[in-house]
């Protein structure tokens, strides 16, 4: 069980999600890092694309939940200053540097071969460079014009399926079953285990997975299954190939 396809992402969604005494425990996009010309910029979400981005929700309800930035990057509700100094570096820091001896272990945490090498944008896109005391992560949305690319994926609303869940092993078959008609998502893509639903696609990533069920061939699986009894987590791996080569079995 291996990612062997990584493709290098051209802008992360850096999310938050509340601590667990929050009631609210909605994972918001926040910012955007991005690949411009030869460095990489960060930036807050403006207003507009705030509220599309979190279900109508607004900055308001952001403040309620106890956001107050990035702590490198200054925050001010509705502005989207564009930062791009340091930018890489301090993000990095949510990591182990590739100099550590460990380093090939905990790429290996994540399906990749010990010994690849992987840019600073694709090592935190695969990693989600998430950290258990802050609550950011960042997400992938994924670029639907990719014809292969093999990914880890986490399930959205796995807690909300604790029966469904019972049983799942690491290596069980996968079901992806878009649904146009959802009304909280069009884009929206439910998770099948043995045939029963155990969560959806993160709503970063549906529209992107919706769009490849349609023109590409996906092989997906359960990876690992961990977190807590109140929080588990579900991830997925993903192998996605133009349906041509998938047809003549090339990799």
């Amino acid at each position: 069980m291996r990612v062997h396809v990584l493709v290098e992402p051209q802008r992360l969604i850096l999310t938050w999600r509340a601590p667990p005494h929050v009631k609210d425990r909605l994972r918001w996009a926040v910012g955007e890092l991005r690949r411009d010309g030869g460095g990489v910029t960060f930036r807050y979400l403006a207003r507009e694309e705030f509220g599309a981005a979190n279900e109508g929700r607004s900055f308001d309800d952001l403040l309620r939940a106890g956001f107050l930035g990035y702590p490198a990057f200054k925050w001010i509700p509705g502005h989207s200053a564009i930062y791009d100094r340091g930018v890489l570096e301090t993000f990095l820091r949510r990591l182990p540097p590739p100099s550590r001896v460990d380093f090939d272990r905990f790429i290996e945490r994540f399906y990749i071969e010990p010994g690849t090498r992987l840019s600073p944008l694709t090592l935190l896109g695969v990693t989600g460079a998430q950290l258990p005391s802050d609550g950011f992560a960042f997400v992938d949305p994924l670029d639907s014009r990719v014809q292969q690319q093999d990914l880890i994926l986490e399930v959205a609303g796995a807690r909300y399926q604790p029966d469904a869940l019972a049983g799942v092993q690491p290596g069980a078959r996968v079901q992806l079953h878009a649904e146009p008609w959802n009304t909280y998502d069009s884009s929206a893509v439910r998770v099948e285990v043995m045939g029963r639903k155990v969560g959806y696609v993160s709503r970063f990533q549906s529209a992107t997975i919706s769009r490849w069920l349609i023109d590409r061939h996906i092989e997906c699986s359960v990876a690992r299954r961990n977190g807590t009894p109140d929080e588990p987590r579900l991830l997925l791996l993903l192998h996605v190939r133009a349906r041509a080569a998938a047809l003549y079995g090339w990799a």
